[in-house]
């Protein structure tokens, strides 16, 4: 149960991420990542540039773009804190 509850606030804090993002980029949050490489990003929890880029459901641009920001985001060693870079 915690395994799943730690997966639902990592994903909970990248949605809270990626709609702040969306908003400064002026774009829709769904073409910035969509639900499912949320999802695959929650559960992988990846903590290094090389393991985010192992997660197959985002795309190159999206890693070399946001990829330090995600794994800062996932880092955190407090569940609602997220980086407004």
């Amino acid at each position: 149960v915690s395994s799943i509850r730690t997966r639902f606030w990592r994903f909970k804090k990248l949605k809270i991420w990626r709609q702040h993002k969306a908003d400064l980029l002026k774009i829709d949050s769904g073409v910035l990542l969509n639900n499912s490489a949320l999802k695959a990003v929650a559960g992988k929890s990846p903590k290094t540039m090389d393991e985010l880029f192992a997660v197959d459901e985002m795309k190159t641009w999206q890693k070399n773009e946001f990829g330090e920001e995600i794994i800062d985001i996932l880092t955190k060693s407090h569940s609602n804190g997220y980086s407004r870079k």
